[in-house]
């Protein structure tokens, strides 16, 4: 079901724009407020329809058609608040040494537990050439990068009760 058409069937507490459904269809395919006001009431101007398009999403008949017609969006995808905060938890309170057994040597991917395997960005595999001469001999190493906690404990911080 498109938006358009899901946009039409939501019962809102009182009449909604053309622009006003169009700003909600072009905001839930951007996640953008800008984009959205740009494209739904005709301003030009970029800084302009960012101001607008963020007074638009405090306006409770947006915020009522944002959360009617994102709710399926939602479902659809099994994202739920819980799952969020599980995700932030995970990149905020990492801890890369549950990527490496007790001998230092790096576990596989398919050995991790599922919150470190969460909190890894990406793996760069490279082959180097170790020692000189007949000693030389090819080494694979791996390189892990971890999400950067910052923002997840900031996201954390502002939008939890503690």
């Amino acid at each position: 079901m498109s938006n358009q058409l899901f946009i039409a069937e939501v019962d809102t507490e009182g009449p909604i724009s053309e622009e006003d459904e169009k700003f909600v269809r072009v905001y839930l395919e951007t996640n953008s407020a800008k984009r959205a006001a740009l494209a739904a009431y005709g301003e030009h101007d970029t800084v302009r329809s960012a101001i607008i398009g963020q007074r638009k999403l405090k306006e409770p008949a947006i915020r009522n058609l944002l959360r009617l017609v994102g709710r399926p969006v939602l479902e659809a995808t099994h994202i739920t608040a819980e799952r969020v905060m599980l995700q932030l938890a995970r990149h905020a309170f990492r801890d890369p040494r549950r990527a490496f057994d007790e001998h230092g040597k790096q576990l596989p991917p398919h050995m991790l537990d599922d919150d470190t395997a969460a909190s890894i960005l990406s793996y760069e595999t490279e082959t180097k050439i170790v020692g000189k001469g007949d000693e030389a001999h090819e080494v694979e190493v791996t390189k892990v990068r971890f999400v950067d906690p910052t923002t997840a404990l900031t996201n954390l911080a502002r939008d939890s009760l503690c």
